[in-house]
């Protein structure tokens, strides 16, 4: 009993860590059939599922100019079914209220495989611009700028929505995403150096408010790994129970 009592102490001065610090910018949001997992951020199309699509949206890059972009990319690795029917890829939803489409995979087919991928930039060779007058699914993105360059980006998001196609289900998990240099880790940290220098800001899965609040998280989840160990030596069913119930997204 003294050690698990200790143990719980322990759980008050780590939560305890001041939390001040710079807040990120407004961190990426999951719509649709997305949620996140140990992997990253897993976007589901399924057509026998409402409703049909998954994406993750960067209400970040709100307000920019078109030309202001300058490099999409993603790791990723599809998890059931291939990219098909233009999907996964960046949509860029403009002022006009035309979109232009960043496909994932490798043209001019934009078939990806089931092989973990790294993309750094997507935005070449090609990009899709057949929705904006003068436009072609094979474009550039110099032309795509001379098209709409001083156009407002109003949205910015990856969507999955090729399931009808991919034998009626489509499964990406997206581990990273990177947009003009800023890179969004949908795979939560696993070591202090990943908090460090700025590190923090990078996360998305979970988000964190400081440095502080990212080294907190580690702490806490290495200390429920030590108290799931304890439950597993002393088998106390009260212990046990109030170790699988606790959570900590508050404390960061």
């Amino acid at each position: 009993m003294r050690k698990l009592l200790a143990v719980f102490a322990m759980v008050i001065v780590l939560v305890a860590v001041p939390m001040s610090g710079l807040a990120a910018s407004p961190a990426p949001e999951l719509f649709g059939s997305a949620s996140f997992t140990a992997t990253g951020a897993q976007l589901t199309s399924d057509t026998a599922v409402t409703p049909g699509y998954a994406g993750i949206d960067f209400p970040a890059f709100a307000g920019m100019t078109l030309s202001s972009l300058t490099s999409l990319g993603a790791d990723y690795q599809m998890m059931t079914g291939d990219c098909f029917g233009g999907a996964p890829r960046y949509t860029i939803s403009l002022s006009s209220g035309h979109h232009i489409f960043v496909y994932f995979g490798d043209a001019p087919n934009y078939q990806c495989g089931t092989s973990p991928r790294s993309q750094s930039n997507l935005l070449s060779p090609n990009v899709d611009t057949s929705q904006i007058p003068g436009g072609t699914f094979y474009d550039t993105w110099d032309h795509a700028l001379s098209l709409a360059g001083s156009e407002t980006v109003t949205d910015l998001a990856i969507a999955v929505d090729g399931g009808w196609g991919s034998g009626g289900t489509q499964v990406v998990d997206i581990s990273s995403a990177s947009i003009n240099g800023t890179t969004y880790n949908f795979v939560p940290p696993t070591s202090m150096d990943q908090c460090t220098n700025g590190g923090w800001q990078n996360y998305a899965n979970p988000t964190f408010q400081s440095q502080a609040a990212c080294i907190v998280y580690l702490r806490i989840q290495h200390m429920h790994q030590g108290l799931q160990q304890l439950c597993n030596q002393f088998g106390n069913p009260w212990f046990c129970s109030r170790i699988e119930n606790w959570g900590f997204s508050g404390f960061y």
